[in-house]
């Protein structure tokens, strides 16, 4: 379980750091604590998907980050709600394929239940 956060943007910033090190880390059950049972992301497929479909990505292996450097970040903070701004540098494996890019995430996040959850996302390759 994700001990509690603070709803402050110190609080956004560790729960950032949190998604982070889960993904870098393939932890399928850490993400699912990290995402909103609510989410909705916009992948750079340009398909929408939800928290059961990208838990599982992680979980069958079907999807693995090998490398994750984070470039930028900048946050902001409304209430309980919150956005991420992020670039990084991923190399991952999909679907038995290396792939190196640099991907732009903005991430919504909503205070609830004593921590913070993505509950909307959006990522996109970012321009060359």
């Amino acid at each position: 379980m994700t001990p509690t956060q603070p709803a402050d943007l110190a609080g956004l910033g560790r729960a950032e750091d949190l998604l982070q090190s889960v993904v870098t880390a393939n932890d399928a059950v850490g993400l699912a604590e990290v995402l909103h049972d609510d989410l909705v992301a916009h992948g750079y497929d340009g398909l929408l998907h939800g928290k059961a479909e990208d838990v599982a990505g992680y979980a069958s292996g079907d999807f693995a980050v090998l490398s994750y450097l984070e470039l930028r970040r900048q946050s902001l903070l409304h209430g309980g709600t919150g956005v991420t701004f992020v670039r990084a540098a991923i190399t991952a494996r999909s679907s038995g394929e290396n792939v190196s890019v640099v991907m732009d995430y903005t991430r919504t996040w909503v205070h609830d239940d004593g921590r913070w959850q993505v509950i909307a996302a959006h990522l996109s390759l970012a321009p060359q």
